[in-house]
Parts: structure tokens; sequence; C-alpha cells
């Protein structure tokens, strides 16, 4: 069932339908999978361990775990929502953005088109999955199948991890502060945890990462939907005024033609 357009209770356009899509039906049943995901990777490494779990000592430390969980977490969070949220784009289930974020002109700001890949949104043609896959992965038509998957996921790539870069920037020194004051001390710089405290801190952790790149993916996601249909409105206006554009140019040429001859013709013929 597609949504309404409109800016109704339930409307497509609603605050109500944005927050429900992104925050609640994305973001945080995305945190606590990614919870859950996470809590079993603790148990696996911690708990029957025979060496201790320290906040930063090696082997177990929790403070390299928790570094390298944010960009994993995140790079693959974001290829799951690229997937999951691009279906949704293709078939107009998704919510409409209650706020505008003018595209940049590409000429000056070519970076920006290319990070966000203004020009490959999601917008359908036929509804079949066959065309959805084609739109999704398919950026290079004359190049091989490997060639488009290995330039899509090079693009996850680094959009996800710049997304890595800034949500680890400001949660990851937060959490090893709350570590640190949960753990026991040894000596003047080190902690030491015990039984689930590992476990249980990396649910946590991967359930608060889950909630914050999940809804920053889809907003990034529908923004480029969005901008990637007026880039295509955009070229088909300039198209259509070509076509007009066309005949006239030609009739203008056709007489410049003729002038032309007129005027080099011999005036004793």
């Amino acid at each position: 069932m597609v949504k309404s357009e409109g800016s109704g209770l339930l409307g497509r356009s609603s605050l109500l339908f944005n927050f429900c899509y992104i925050f609640l039906a994305h973001g945080v049943v995305s945190g606590i999978i990614s919870g859950g995901i996470e809590f079993a990777i603790a148990y696996g490494m911690y708990y029957h361990s025979s060496k201790p779990v320290y906040l930063w000592g090696f082997p177990n430390t929790l403070s390299g775990d928790c570094a390298l969980t944010v960009f994993i977490q995140v790079g693959v969070t974001w290829v799951c929502e690229e997937l999951i949220v691009g279906w949704d784009c293709f078939q107009s289930k998704t919510p409409l953005l209650p706020f505008e974020i003018e595209l940049p002109d590409e000429a000056s700001h070519g970076l920006f088109w290319r990070l966000f890949e203004v020009k490959h949104g999601i917008a359908k043609d036929e509804l079949s999955l066959r065309s959805y896959v084609r739109k999704q992965f398919i950026r290079y038509p004359s190049r091989s199948r490997c060639f488009n998957l290995f330039s899509w996921l090079l693009h996850k790539f680094v959009i996800s991890m710049i997304a890595a870069a800034m949500i680890w920037f400001w949660v990851w020194p937060v959490t090893m502060g709350v570590m640190a004051g949960v753990g026991t001390r040894v000596g003047s710089h080190e902690y030491k945890f015990h039984g689930w405290a590992p476990q249980i801190m990396k649910l946590i952790f991967g359930f608060v990462i889950g909630l914050m790149c999940t809804p920053l993916a889809i907003i990034v996601i529908l923004l480029r939907d969005k901008w990637f249909l007026e880039y295509k409105k955009s070229a088909q206006t300039g198209s259509q005024e070509d076509e007009k554009r066309a005949p006239t140019d030609a009739i203008e040429n056709s007489s410049g033609d003729f002038h032309t001859d007129s005027t080099n013709q011999d005036p004793s013929a």
C-alpha cells in the first residue's frame, strides 16, 4: 500500500510518519539487532577467556573493540539500509522529508555530487525486483557486473566511513569515560572488567551506534533520491528546450545560408 503524498497524520510528508519510519521502524529495530549481535560477539570473545578484559590493555581490549565496532557496524548498516530503503523508495513508500536542502550546482560542487551519488538515485520505471536491482547496482551499463558491484560497494564504503568517523568522534570518548567509571581500577590508568560487564556494555554500545547511524543513512538516501529526481527533471526540461530550439535554429541557419548564397552570386548572371 502506497502512502498518501499529503501532509496529513499518516501522509508521507507528515512528521509522525517520518519519525515512525526513520527512528522507530528502522532506527530502534537496527539498534536492537546490532546490540544483540554485539552481545553475542562479546560473549564469545570475553566470557570464557582465560585472559582478563581490560579497557586499554591487549589482547582483550574494550577500547579497541569499540573503536573497530563503530566502523564495521556503520559500514554494514549503511549497505543494508541502502538495499532496504532503496526498495521502499522504488515502491514510493518512503517518507518525504519535511525540510528542504538545496542541491548545490554541479560545476562548483563536483565532489559533493560524486559523494552523494546525485545522478544515481532510485526512480521507479517498472515495479519489478529485476528493475530495482538494475537501478540499484548498474551504474555503468557498458562495464561488467563485477565492475558495477565493486563501484557500488566502493561508494558505500567511502560515505559510510565518513559517517563512522563522525560518530566515533562523539561516541567513543564518552563510552570510554563511562566504561572507566564502571570498571575496576588497576594501576594508574587501567581498568579491569569481570563477569557480564563487557557483554552488557557492548550490547548498549551496539544499540546506540545502530540508533545513531541508521537514521543518518536513511536521511542521506532520501535526500539523494530527492536530488536525483530534481536532477532528472532539470535534465528533461533542458532536453525539451533544446528540442524546441532545434527547428528554429535550423530555419535560421538555412536563411543564413540562402542569404550567403544570394550575396555570392555572380552579378553578370
